[in-house]
């Protein structure tokens, strides 16, 4: 019966395409190997003859044989039970070839659980190393159905190394089960599928409780594949069970490895929920892949295809019942939510639901370990308990070969919602909407991930928010040497407090490169720090639709106490550094009093921090590079000298970083040439001591006006004193101080009787010639209540 579509591709076996096994030279060859190899002893051999379901006679003294006369495989367990047999092998059931040929009609129909399986055993329904052409576009595999019981299990197993090989096991409630039987090993078996690929649906496909470890499904090398299909819960539940390895299979495909045929839950790995031994540990989904089978598109080697989940393709958080999954566990090397052929076949929920889990690595340092993962609402959704989390390596969004968006999850690639400790290291992502990566652990480091590009450096979607550091992150992520680009919103948006920025490029955002803003009425955003002291700390943010650095005042708690350190960029569209609605304690830029070619030196906040930049160009939202640094003195004059002179008419900028409010917007000036030396000793009185020469006639120029004093930026004093001058001597003044009329006035100026608020004063230059500063001098402070 030739059901799905039919495709010219193979899905290769392990790492063997399926033309090898139609070889007839190639399968004389392994024959003889196999028989060339030493046998095993071993204590008894039973051949299944019969498709009926019969006991066996008498157990334990005539060999396996009903009542008609057969050997059944009901018959043939329990004749095995009742058999000694030597530990290194266990004793073998096989079947007849002819009445099991991979037909349907080898079907045998289960009227209830088969013996419970108390001795080892290898059960051969596909002989090794045979296996049946099915009508399933010619595809090898298992020899032998099984269908039923309905309401029952098929297999139930309690000892060890038993070996369940070449099976298609249909219509029962749970396909193979195995409570106290350690080392378990399923292969070229199909789940919830006919020997002819019809549906068979069954409710739950392995079940490996807490006292059954070392379970494999799947193989190495050339050995088949196991295929979980129709499975209505748990494909493969992993029950507090330990070091399970998991390779090479189909969950939620046909055989063709194309098809989807879904699954509840693909994989499930938990807890046990009591008793002992219950911490489920160093469970292994996948294996290292070689160069060899990266090259291709193809899931091949031990990677798994976890695919058409109607929920999570691999659930680690007890999302299925039982508890997170709290011991070790790897996922690497895996096609999610992808076919065998490397298209887009998504899990409905998550990719991997981690949960609660502890210790869980998905992906790796290699690329033999990266997962692909496509589609669903997250392609890995972690939290809100947990920790010791890594997440290293994995392409979320991507094409097999990195080089184009596929099918991103449609809410978010990577979303840590809690927890502690976690890495998030080398992941490559692209996102149509929603946001890339989000994290909100305690201790977690976030560095060189790469959202919105591919690997030949090309543009791909970056989402709606590239990194989203919410308001429950408080304290607790540092992003490092990240690529966040083409994010349609913000490329970092923080929420939470204490977040680290630095090494990062943010390159198109359409709104601010870095948002730092909680919209909530009682949550302010405090601790940011944005940029580092050196070059290599030094964040890039360029192409904004907004600018570079936003933060947002607008809480009963205050956004204060963040700091934008060395950072540089260009073509942002807003200013570099906006402090909006009185953000950081609405502090002010520094003034400059002198810009020179061989430093510049001005007032800002005793004690603040004052970083000079070069600028490339008079754009408000670019920053070329740092020149040099220094602290303002206790009366907040500030001077820095230049590693080496820049040239006349460069233009500079300035910011400031004070312990009470945290870094200011940049202020702007001009670099001026050096004064020629003259017998006079140039300038003094109201130019505050720079060095100047007269305006020559017909002089159209400006001038430039400096605050070179100024009241503290927070005081209860009812009076306010300024000092301010002019780059040209000579020069009168007019000042205003809030909404009242500008006014002459005179340096020194004192204030008086002022109310409690906020206040603004305003200073204009006016030199010899009539020429007004185009733009005044701003000067911010705050009276607050008190006496």
């Amino acid at each position: 019966m030739m059901i799905g579509r039919l495709t010219s591709r193979q899905w290769p076996i392990g790492s063997a395409s399926l033309s090898r096994w139609r070889d007839p030279f190639a399968l004389v060859i392994l024959i003889c190997v196999l028989l060339a190899v030493p046998a095993r002893a071993v204590a008894a051999e039973y051949t299944v003859n019969s498709t009926g379901d019969q006991v066996d006679q008498t157990v334990g003294s005539a060999g396996c044989k009903t009542a008609v006369g057969t050997c059944t495989l009901r018959a043939a367990i329990e004749e095995s039970n009742a058999t000694p047999f030597f530990e290194d092998e266990g004793n073998i059931i096989k079947f007849q070839f002819g009445t099991f040929d991979g037909e349907l009609s080898g079907t045998i129909e289960l009227g209830s659980t088969l013996p419970t399986i108390t001795r080892k055993v290898r059960i051969e329904g596909s002989p090794r190393p045979l296996q049946c052409e099915s009508d399933y576009f010619g595809v090898p595999g298992p020899c032998t159905g099984i269908d039923g019981p309905a309401g029952g299990t098929a297999f139930r197993v309690s000892a060890p190394s038993v070996q369940l090989i070449g099976f298609a096991i249909s219509n029962a409630k749970t396909a193979a089960e195995a409570v106290d039987g350690p080392g378990l090993w399923m292969w070229n078996d199909w789940i919830g599928l006919k020997l002819d690929g019809t549906a068979g649906p069954v409710e739950t496909g392995a079940f490996i409780d807490q006292n059954s470890n070392g379970a494999d499904f799947g193989g190495y090398y050339s050995l088949p594949r196991d295929i979980f299909a129709n499975v209505t819960g748990a494909a493969l539940d992993l029950d507090g069970t330990d070091n399970t390895t998991v390779r090479g299979n189909g969950f939620g495909v046909m055989p063709d490895g194309a098809t989807p045929a879904p699954n509840g839950t693909n994989i499930r790995i938990a807890d046990a929920a009591t008793g002992e031994n219950r911490t489920a540990r160093a469970n292994w989904i996948g294996e290292r892949l070689n160069e060899e089978t990266l090259a291709t598109p193809i899931c091949d080697g031990g990677c798994n295809v976890i695919a058409a989940a109607e929920g999570p393709g691999i659930d680690l958080g007890g999302n299925g019942g039982g508890e997170p999954a709290t011991g070790s566990t790897r996922v690497f090397g895996n096609y999610i939510g992808l076919d065998a052929f490397g298209q887009p076949l998504p899990n409905e929920a998550a990719g991997v639901r981690a949960g609660g889990s502890i210790g869980t690595t998905i992906g790796g340092p290699t690329a033999g370990d990266r997962n692909l993962i496509d589609g669903g609402t997250f392609g890995i959704l972690a939290g809100p308990t947990g920790g010791q989390l890594r997440v290293q390596g994995n392409w979320i969004g991507l094409n097999p070969s990195g080089t184009g968006t596929q099918e991103p999850p449609s809410q978010g690639g990577i979303a840590i919602t809690g927890g502690s400790d976690v890495e998030v290291f080398e992941n490559r992502l692209s996102m149509l909407t929603g946001t890339a990566l989000e994290i909100a652990a305690y201790e977690s480091l976030v560095e060189r991930n790469v959202i919105g590009e591919s690997v030949t450096d090309a543009r791909l979607p970056g989402g709606a928010v590239g990194i989203h550091l919410p308001k429950t992150c408080g304290w607790c992520a540092s992003l490092a040497d990240n690529a966040i680009l083409g994010a349609t919103k913000y490329g970092v948006w923080i929420e939470g407090s204490g977040a680290r920025l630095f090494g990062n490029r943010i390159e198109g955002s359409g709104e601010a490169g870095v948002n730092v803003e909680e919209p909530g009425l009682f949550a302010g955003v405090t601790g940011a720090m944005i940029g580092g002291n050196t070059a290599a700390d030094e964040n890039t943010i360029s192409g904004s639709g907004g600018p570079a650095i936003r933060m947002v005042e607008n809480n009963v708690f205050s956004t204060v106490y963040n700091q934008v350190l060395r950072n540089h960029g260009s073509g942002n569209v807003g200013p570099f550094i906006a402090l909006v609605n009185g953000a950081n304690g609405d502090i002010q830029p520094p003034s400059f009093v002198s810009s020179g070619e061989a430093g510049a030196s001005g007032e800002a906040e005793p004690g603040a921090v004052v970083r000079v930049f070069r600028k490339a160009n008079s754009s408000a939202g670019e920053i070329e590079s740092f020149l040099a640094e220094a602290v303002a003195d206790e009366s907040g004059s500030w001077t820095v000298i230049y590693p080496s002179p820049i040239s006349a008419g460069t233009m500079v900028a300035a910011n400031q970083a004070s312990e009470e409010f945290g870094s200011s917007e940049y202020a702007l000036a001009t670099t001026a040439p050096e004064p020629e030396e003259s017998s006079s000793g140039g300038g003094g009185g109201a130019n505050g001591g720079i060095a100047i020469s007269q305006p020559p006639a017909g002089d159209e120029t400006p001038p430039q006006t400096f605050i070179l004093r100024g009241p503290p930026r927070k005081s209860r004093a009812r009076t306010a004193k300024f000092e301010f001058g002019s780059d040209e001597a000579g020069s009168s003044f007019e000042c205003k101080l809030d909404h009242r009329p500008r006014r002459p006035c005179r340096s020194p100026l004192t204030l008086r009787r002022l109310r409690v608020g906020r206040h603004v004063f305003e200073v204009w230059a006016v030199d010899l010639a009539g020429n007004r500063d185009k733009s005044p001098m701003k000067y911010r402070f705050r009276v607050p209540p008190g006496h």
